[in-house]
């Protein structure tokens, strides 16, 4: 792992624009750095690899920046990125991923603030996963009413189904709690 990486996962800013401030630092090195920052929440670092160029892009085997700074619920560094052209409809493709975007993730683990950035970025409401699984159906699966609610708000087809035959009504269902009967109205 090069010096920057390091740097930048051990949050080091100092350090990382010293080294960002010699010329051969490789492009494919900060935005390695990026991912790293990114999942420890290392806002001022985000920042100053984003004004080097680095690219917000790259996916590695823990998923891209956008994806670990969603899974790590920091909502600076996720805004942070955005800014910096980070692509909100990136795919992770993890060694046992599925294919899952930044809003997935937040569907998942019921980030509300994190999913309402992302949508207002134009996140893919409606975007399925390998196992045809959507931001909704994830949600409902994980039984997050608010943010089942929010995917309906923002769009999101309640009538779809995943490839198992499953729509995000029956995994409400099978997630139900007694506040979940308003969600249980609003899906076919």
């Amino acid at each position: 792992m090069s010096q920057l990486c390091i740097a930048a996962m051990d949050g080091h800013t100092t350090r990382v624009r010293e080294l960002l401030a010699k010329t051969s630092t490789a492009p494919s090195d900060s935005a390695e750095a990026l991912v790293r920052a990114a999942a420890r929440g290392h806002y001022s670092i985000v920042e100053a690899l984003l004004e080097a160029q680095a690219n917000p892009n790259l996916v590695l085997a823990q998923g891209g920046a956008l994806h670990c700074a969603t899974l790590n619920n920091h909502l600076d560094v996720v805004r942070s990125l955005l800014q910096g052209n980070a692509a909100v409809d990136l795919r992770d493709h993890c060694t046992y991923g599925r294919g899952w975007t930044a809003l997935m993730y937040a569907a998942s683990l019921g980030q509300m603030a994190i999913a309402h950035l992302l949508i207002s970025h134009g996140a893919g409401v409606n975007e399925s996963d390998r196992d045809g699984q959507t931001p909704l159906i994830i949600a409902a699966n994980a039984g997050h009413t608010a943010m089942v609610l929010l995917l309906i708000e923002a769009g999101a087809d309640t009538s779809g189904q995943d490839h198992y035959g499953n729509t995000a009504l029956s995994y409400a269902r099978n997630a139900k709690k007694a506040s979940d009967e308003l969600v249980l109205d609003r899906l076919p």
